[in-house]
Parts: C-alpha cells; structure tokens; sequence
C-alpha cells in the first residue's frame, strides 16, 4: 500500500512543479534598438548625408620619441659622393686612353700611363671609403639606396617635402609605419626605413630612422622631438567611424545605421579607440553597412519625437 500511495503521488508532486513553473514570469524580450523615421525630403532638409563603413585593423601600440635628424651633414655627404664619382669616372677614362696610347704607338710615356692608373684607383677608392661612411654614419637603408634614389630623398628634405627621424621606444628598432602625433596639428605616419647606426646613451635605445613625408613633413623643424605611436602586436579587425558619424548620448557612442531609404537604427559601438579623424569600432557595426556620417543629432532628435 505504501508503495501504491508514492506512486501515485509522484504525478501529484510533477505536476505541482509544472504548474509553479508555469507560473513564474518569463524572461524579459530584448529592447529593441533605437530607431529613427525621416523621408527623403526631410533627410535633404537637414543634411543628413550616409556612406558605408571602411574596414580597418588596428594595434594597441606604445609610446615613443621620434627626432627630427639635421639633414646637412646627409647632404653634405652626398654632395662629396657626387663629386668622387664624377672624378672617378673622369680619371678612369683618362687612364683607359693613356693606356692605349702607351700601348699602341708609344706617345705616352708608361710612366704618364701608370700615373693615370694609379688616379683613376685613388679616386675610386674615395668613392669607396664614401660609400663606406654612408653606411657607417645613416645606417644600411640609406646605404642600400641607389645614388638617384638618395639624391632625390636629400632633394625632397631640401624642399620641406620629407623629413629624417631617428625613433626611440620600446622594442626598437623597428619596422612597418609609424605615427607621430603633432597635438593640434594631427597625425603623420613615417615609414621606418631600419635601425640607427647609433644607440641612445640616456633611453639605452638602439632607435631607428624613419621618413616622414607630404605636407606634415614641413612642420617637422631639425631638432624637433614628437611622441610618436609605436606598433605592437597584431591588429585587430574592425571598421573606420569618422567623427562627424558619432554620436555620443547616454554616455555611449552611436551610429545610425540606415535599415531602409526612410529608416535608421541606432547602435552602439563596442571596442573602440580613437584614431586619426575617428574610431575604430571593434563590433556593432560591419565593413559595408551604410551609416550617417552627417545629421546624427538630427536623426536623434527625429528619434526622441517619435518615441
């Protein structure tokens, strides 16, 4: 009897838990993202402009110093090449017609022949020892250039198109591009061009040298010392949100996504950084997506009226 009665309280029991879950709340839905409902017309009223979202990889990086190099010993020592190889090429010329003459009809004295060698030899040597210093004193980069290609560097430093810097920081020397952050006056990228020569006696830095050119370069007077973002580590994907597309309410930053011709929705963006003229988004938004990079607050005002 015992076990009858169990067994028929073992439904009892069930269905007492059935009916208790049954009547717990369910769980809340999730919000639904803010949206925003302008025509056309209205859209062209208040100048809310769209494009699709850039893809973009970024790196948390750190901090270092870039100093801009005195460019004139460079020129300097450019300018001597240029000379030793014209000499060099001039009295090699003048050796290889002493000798012919020496050889075929006897009108120049070996001795004058020899002498010409022996010219054409020293001043090949000097453009030797010339190239030597190159590398010694700038480093193989520069050392590696070709005479046209280092001609023209020097010439772009000349006319305040391009800058030499030496980088000092973590885990130099470097490679790839770097950023130097001017304060008011944006960003410039520099492109790393290998190690200094040189080490750093006060940050114990081997440093690197590094070009910065376009326009920027001009602001980077000799002597000049900048931060400058150093790369570290591999990037991470996510998509370019210039300024004019934030919106920043609720103490979170925004974009409105456009969902149809009258209609947006606004998300927030996650993993952010702040980059040159905008964010990187890390998620809440795609590679493609079209959203407005003009009349955000237009569009949250048209969002508030409608809620």
């Amino acid at each position: 009897m015992m076990l009858q009665r169990l067994g028929h309280a073992a439904p009892i029991a069930a269905l007492a838990v059935v009916l208790l879950l049954g009547a717990a709340p369910a769980a809340p839905a999730p919000a639904a993202a803010p949206k925003a409902a302008l025509t056309s017309v209205q859209q062209a009223r208040l100048a809310v402009r769209t494009a699709p979202l850039e893809a973009m990889s970024w790196a948390p990086g750190a901090t270092g110093y870039a100093r801009v190099i005195d460019p004139v010993p460079l020129a300097t020592l450019e300018a001597d090449l240029t000379a030793a190889l014209a000499a060099a090429g001039a009295s090699r010329a003048e050796a290889s017609r002493a000798r012919i003459l020496a050889s075929e009809d006897q009108l120049v004295a070996a001795k004058v022949a020899e002498a010409a060698a022996a010219q054409a030899t020293a001043d090949q040597s000097r453009v030797s020892l010339l190239r030597t210093r190159l590398g010694l004193e700038w480093g193989p980069a520069l050392g590696a250039l070709s005479d046209g290609q280092r001609r023209a560097l020097v010439a772009s430093i000349a006319r305040g198109e391009a800058a030499l810097l030496r980088i000092d920081g973590p885990n130099t020397p470097l490679s790839g591009t770097v950023t130097l952050d001017l304060g008011p006056n944006g960003l410039v990228p520099a492109r790393v061009l290998g190690a200094a020569r040189t080490a750093d006696v006060r940050l114990q830095s081997s440093g690197s040298l590094a070009l910065a050119s376009g326009n920027q370069a001009r602001r980077l007077a000799t002597g000049l010392v900048v931060p400058v973002r150093l790369p570290a580590g591999a990037g991470s994907a996510g998509v370019f949100v210039p300024d004019s597309a934030v919106l920043r309410a609720e103490g979170e930053s925004w974009v409105y996504v456009r969902t149809a011709p009258d209609a947006f929705e606004r998300r927030a963006l996650g993993s952010v950084a702040a980059v040159d003229r905008g964010l990187f988004a890390g998620s809440g938004v795609r590679p493609g997506e079209i959203v407005a990079i003009r009349g955000a607050s237009a569009l949250y005002a048209a969002e508030l009226a409608g809620s």
